[in-house]
């Protein structure tokens, strides 16, 4: 689905709440975003 946006920062967090659930597609810039949010999570919790 297309969700409107006002912003990367707005959208990063909202995203976030929906974990695995979401991906983003568009536009590269969040998508950039995420991926660098996640690899410094990743990072913090390492993996099981």
């Amino acid at each position: 689905m297309t969700i409107p946006i006002e912003s990367a920062d707005q959208a990063l967090p909202e995203l976030l709440k929906l974990g695995a659930d979401a991906e983003v597609l568009a536009p590269a810039e969040l998508r950039e975003r995420l991926t660098r949010t996640l690899d410094a999570l990743n990072r913090i919790y390492g993996t099981a």
